[in-house]
């Protein structure tokens, strides 16, 4: 694996890191399972408040196969922006009451319809993990 690294060196938190495999990795001599070297991961944190860092953006895209003959392929990014800080008296009733009322602002969306019933699911992020 190569990649790079970027820290803040006055707060000691990592600022950035991204990563790709320059060679196949294999697991029990390929048996168990192969992450293909195209596979890589990116994330990055900003200060968001006084000593406070928060995740803004994590980015995951693996190439590969499990037990031989099961391919398998995950393609995660995640943004998120718009944080703001929230008086110290809220309470978590308070808070989770605020956080629901913006879907849109959180990246979430509720999958599913009247029609399909109570197997709606909200979703986060740009998550695609396939299995074939």
């Amino acid at each position: 694996m190569t990649g790079d690294l970027v820290a803040d060196n006055q707060q000691h938190r990592i600022g950035r890191m991204s990563g790709h495999l320059i060679h196949d990795v294999t697991f029990g001599g390929g048996l168990l399972g192969k992450l293909k070297e195209r596979s890589s991961f990116s994330l990055e944190q900003d200060q968001v408040g006084l000593s406070l860092w928060q995740l803004t953006s994590f980015h995951v895209h693996l190439e590969g196969n499990a037990l031989i003959f099961k391919s398998i392929s995950l393609q995660q990014d995640d943004d998120r922006s718009r944080f703001q800080l929230e008086p110290t008296a809220t309470s978590l009733d308070q808070a989770a009451t605020l956080v629901m009322k913006q879907p849109e602002a959180s990246g979430c969306r509720v999958v599913g319809s009247a029609e399909s019933g109570p197997a709606s699911e909200a979703q986060c992020g740009d998550t695609q993990p396939t299995a074939t």
